[in-house]
């Protein structure tokens, strides 16, 4: 997994090589194509599939073409061993899960009433029938979405309903799905070192708001307490 920036438009004409010499080009024993769709930073991850990967003592970039420009690469990260196709690092956060519990004030209890996301596009302002009372919102320093896709399920104690009674708790699963395809550059999805806040808005009381930061490395689960 790297990071990579050009200043020009070098579509299909960058190559990440790995080789068994320094001519990358002429000794290379996995090729992947790099597209960059713009001239900011991008965040790319190769999957490591061939037998031969061990023999490779080299890695690079290749340019197929004499197009011109200045390529930038940074935070080269290796996540497993070259003898293992496993490829535990993510390139962006999926999803966000929390444990939700209820006040034990003797009030009233919250209603987790779900909407569906029938477009699986991670937002349900735009589904046509809407039945959810919790909105949860998600903010950072590129952009600001409200009404984010979720789901919940009772964990442990639980009288069968979908309200979220006193001594009851509901794990809640945050869809992050539009939060990264309405980002545009990769360097602004939810990524390594990546910051934001996520508000959980319920019909009445208090709004639950919690900031937290993306790790060093994504892999299939980060704990972000």
């Amino acid at each position: 997994t790297f990071w990579a920036k050009v200043d020009a438009a070098l579509d299909s004409n960058i190559s990440f090589v790995l080789g068994t010499g320094a001519d990358l080009s002429g000794t290379a024993t996995e090729t992947y194509l790099i597209n960059p769709t713009g001239t900011g930073w991008e965040k790319h991850t190769v999957t490591l599939s061939g037998g031969n990967d061990d023999s490779a003592a080299y890695y690079g970039i290749v340019l197929s073409t004499d197009a011109a420009g200045t390529f930038y690469l940074d935070s080269v990260e290796i996540a497993a061993k070259f003898n293992s196709n496993a490829d535990p690092m993510k390139t962006f956060a999926s999803e966000l899960v929390l444990t939700l519990s209820n006040v034990s004030n003797g009030g009233d209890g919250i209603d987790f009433s779900g909407t569906t996301d029938a477009d699986d596009d991670g937002i349900i302002s735009d589904e046509s029938t809407k039945s959810h009372k919790i909105m949860v919102q998600f903010s950072d320093n590129f952009q600001q979405i409200v009404d984010l896709a979720w789901s919940a399920s009772a964990l442990g104690k639980d009288d069968g309903d979908i309200i979220l009674d006193e001594g009851e708790k509901f794990e809640v699963t945050i869809d992050l799905t539009n939060v990264n395809n309405n980002a545009g550059w990769d360097f602004k999805k939810i990524s390594t070192g990546h910051n934001f806040n996520i508000e959980i808005k319920p019909p009445t009381g208090a709004v639950l708001n919690m900031e937290r930061t993306m790790s060093s490395i994504i892999h299939d689960v980060n704990d972000l307490n």
